[in-house]
């Protein structure tokens, strides 16, 4: 799906309203051959006089201008909505050419003391992950909060969750329902559980081969860790 710009839009635009307005169709060729044969009629009929063919030929030359003119003015006003329309088609077909990919329902959130020092906690996220009518495998797994964005997790561990593939890289069938538990610890500062608690915002993010995921975590889930 090519990127919009101004520009890109603009030609997109003109281009809609050039299609719509002469495109080769009965909706408009039929009263382009409607007017010519009424003027031709008028003529062979004498319905209309041939003293002043001049005079009749040109108005009724001017009124299929007219009409014209009004026609294009409409296929101005409705290229937007069908540029519009067109857009959302793409979006969609893009949507079920990808699925639904991977959703996550969130389970608890608990912590660990590695070590005697109580400041290096970590954090235990357990979820339920689950994919559509496509495999996938995830990967680049991450916990980032806005609230303290300089603070860095790594994965140290990763329990269940699918067929693991290598280092911290999961495979999920299709159709899939995988439990597990990621444990993050944070790199760079120390922080203690009831800050971590406190700290809302949290968001897991992961990588399939389409897109990248970005998942909040229910603030109730830190409530209730313990």
């Amino acid at each position: 799906m090519a990127q919009v710009s101004g520009g890109n839009y603009l030609r997109r635009f003109l281009r809609e309203v050039v299609r719509q307005a002469f495109q080769f169709s009965k909706e408009n060729v039929w009263p382009q051959v409607i007017a010519v044969a009424t003027f031709l009629f008028q003529v062979v009929f004498r319905t209309s006089s041939s003293t002043d063919f001049h005079g009749n030929m040109l108005a009724t030359l001017w009124a299929f201008i007219a009409a014209l003119g009004v026609y294009i003015v409409v296929q101005i006003v409705r290229a937007p909505l069908v540029l519009d329309r067109q857009r959302a088609d793409e979006i969609e077909n893009i949507k079920k050419r990808l699925g639904n990919g991977v959703s996550v329902r969130f389970e608890q959130i608990s912590f660990r003391y590695p070590t005697p020092n109580v400041r290096n906690v970590t954090m235990v996220v357990q979820l339920l992950l689950r994919t559509d009518d496509s495999p996938a495998t995830v990967h680049d797994w991450a916990l980032r909060t806005q609230a303290k964005p300089n603070l860095k997790s790594v994965v140290t561990n990763i329990l269940g969750l699918g067929k693991h593939i290598a280092g911290w890289t999961i495979r999920l069938d299709a159709h899939d329902q995988a439990y597990g538990s990621i444990f993050f610890d944070f790199t760079g500062s120390q922080q203690s559980e009831e800050e971590l608690r406190n700290t809302s915002g949290w968001i897991l993010e992961f990588t399939d081969a389409h897109r990248t995921y970005s998942e909040a975590i229910p603030d109730s889930l830190f409530k209730l860790a313990g």
